[in-house]
């Protein structure tokens, strides 16, 4: 296949991803039900994050990189959002140690892995970020380090 072909699929796959997202999203706001809710926002987020897997895998065959002024505003925005992480973080574990229904710690368990992890990237793509010139192979390499990301 041609890389312009390629480039053409790829742009394709993730048009499509955001659109059944944005579909599916739609029936989620009409939705009563939150446990229905529940299920079908995975496969919205699914959506938009393999859109992003998409972009992303676009953008690194094309060699882009972050300028310094995106890096620093990044970071600031990262730095905010790791304060808030690990609030939510705290009070989760807080919640857990008083919680005594099995069902329901183990709902909570599973939202506070999550939070370890949205730690773990941001750790990540901070220490990306910090790099003077980050070359594709250090995004690659990244990127298979963190495959639970996906």
């Amino acid at each position: 296949m041609s890389e312009v072909e390629l480039d053409r699929l790829l742009k394709q796959q993730g048009q499509l991803e955001r659109e059944v997202a944005k579909l599916i999203s739609n029936t989620v706001k009409n939705s009563q039900n939150s446990v229905l809710r529940l299920f079908l926002d995975r496969l919205v987020l699914d959506s938009l994050k393999h859109a992003d897997m998409i972009e992303a895998l676009i953008d690194l065959r094309k060699g882009a990189v972050v300028s310094i002024v995106q890096r620093e505003e990044m970071q600031k925005a990262l730095e905010d959002h790791v304060v808030r992480e690990k609030e939510m973080l705290a009070r989760l574990d807080e919640i857990l140690a008083r919680v005594n229904e099995p069902k329901v710690k183990r709902l909570l368990e599973h939202i506070a892995e999550d939070e370890r992890n949205h730690h773990k990237i941001l750790d990540e793509v901070n220490n990306i970020l910090s790099w003077r010139d980050a070359t594709q192979e250090q995004w690659w390499n990244t990127i298979d380090r963190i495959e639970w990301l996906f």
